[in-house]
């Protein structure tokens, strides 16, 4: 989750630059990032429902706005529907990920928690694909 909210706050920059209306998703990724650093779970779970809410409202406005284009307009822009629906799944299965991390820190108790903070060496390094 650290990854990908940092990825996150990457691209939320560039987009600022480009119009200084985008400074205002800025928040939300640095939430998500010191959510996963210190194990914060109401950070998790506001961070989650922030991607998962942009991810609907932009697939929603689009379809939206295609359906309103003239024939001639939608043929010209066939080619972008399905970019934004592999810009959806792949948000998707981010938020998927986010959410089994809300859920697996959710489940530790305060003593775990604790010791996930101060523990830095890890003997057992896994890969974990989702």
């Amino acid at each position: 989750v650290k990854m990908l909210s940092l990825i996150d706050l990457l691209f939320a920059l560039v987009f600022a630059m480009g119009n200084l209306f985008f400074f205002i998703p800025i928040f939300m990724p640095i939430v998500g990032f010191l959510g996963a650093v210190y194990y914060k779970k109401n950070y998790i779970l506001s961070y989650f429902i922030f991607i998962l809410g942009l991810t609907l409202t932009r697939a929603i406005l689009y379809i939206y706005i295609f359906i309103n284009l003239t024939t001639k307009e939608q043929n010209d822009r066939t080619q972008t529907l399905p970019l934004l629906m592999i810009s959806t799944i792949i948000e998707l299965w981010i938020s998927k990920i986010i959410y089994k991390f809300y859920v697996v820190i959710k489940k530790l108790s305060l003593l775990q928690i604790t010791h996930l903070k101060i523990s830095s060496n890890i003997t057992n390094p896994r890969l974990i694909l989702w």
